[in-house]
């Protein structure tokens, strides 16, 4: 997917970013006192390749991609036991749904999945843009 953005357009280019020194540096030298940098930059550094674009509006032909993140597996099984669960739960949670661990955190769903999901969501969308515009 290509996207040539606007002249002033650009928030947040995370590839020049990541190419720079002093910001590596910094990076390390502060990881500590930066909260989710584990979850984050620790972790993903640059590659996603992200840039950061200030726009007005995304029609549904310019999404490539959708993304979620769910709760963490500790967190699921507080809600399906209805408290925090102790070693011996979690494991029980753990054979009750298998491959839970794999899919537990940040997902991406492929290209043609957003596409289905998106076609699927578009009359909800188009009534809701409509009873906004009615209310303004």
């Amino acid at each position: 997917m290509a996207v040539n953005p606007k002249m002033g357009t650009v928030i947040l280019n995370l590839s020049a970013l990541y190419q720079d020194a002093l910001f590596l540096h910094s990076l390390e030298h502060h990881k500590d006192q930066i909260v989710g940098y584990d979850q984050g930059a620790g972790r993903y550094r640059n590659l996603e390749k992200e840039v950061v674009l200030e726009i007005d509006a995304v029609s549904t032909d310019d999404i490539y991609s959708l993304s979620g993140y769910s709760s963490s597996l500790e967190q699921l099984a507080t809600m399906y036991f209805g408290h925090p669960p102790n070693d011996s739960e979690i494991t029980i949670f753990q054979e009750l749904t298998p491959g839970i661990q794999d899919r537990v955190g940040a997902a991406w769903l492929k290209p043609e999945n957003t596409y289905g999901l998106l076609k699927r969501f578009r009359p909800k969308a188009d009534e809701w843009n409509l009873q906004y515009h009615l209310q303004q």
